[in-house]
């Protein structure tokens, strides 16, 4: 019973998609590795197939709320900065003129060797992503948010803690 019950288990796995080695079967190969995704697009990539969130940070103004996600990618060894904003005021939220984040990667030391930014215009809740900045220990990563003054922001960057590379 115990025999059948896991070909049974196996078989409904491969008929899912999934098989043990490799998780879902349809995800694309990546086109890059560690520094070699310095630049470059993570969807263009195949980066964003495995993608999880490893830390956010988030900015309020009188609009709404906008967030940069610290997003990695096992695959790839590759991280970037994603953003993307929710209305919560009766304007329809962030200010259209929109914000930026980046994504950093610097030595142990502190001393920051890359760093990918995109600006947001979008104040619809659209998200949008910086191209990666890739790597492996001994380094480490964050993502940042900026808002300006004028558009109703503190004219600061605010990011979220250094991640080291595993």
């Amino acid at each position: 019973m115990k025999k059948c019950f896991i070909a049974l288990a196996a078989l409904m796995c491969v008929s899912a998609g999934f098989t043990a080695a490799s998780g879902p079967a349809n995800a694309a190969t990546p086109k890059c590795q560690q520094t070699g995704c310095d630049g470059k697009g993570p969807v263009s990539q195949n980066c964003d197939d495995d993608a999880y969130k490893i830390d956010t940070v988030s900015l309020r103004n009188a609009w709404g709320v906008a967030y940069a996600q610290l997003e990695f990618s096992d695959h790839c060894y590759a991280y970037w900065a994603r953003g993307h904003s929710l209305n919560t005021g009766s304007d329809g939220g962030v200010d259209s003129a929109g914000y930026t984040v980046r994504v950093q990667r610097a030595k142990m030391s502190g001393t920051i060797v890359h760093t990918e930014s995109q600006h947001i215009y979008s104040n619809t809740g659209a998200y949008d992503w910086t191209l990666m900045a890739g790597g492996y220990y001994p380094r480490k990563f964050r993502a940042c948010l900026y808002m300006s003054k004028a558009h109703s922001g503190d004219g600061k960057w605010h990011c979220t803690s250094w991640h080291e590379a595993p």
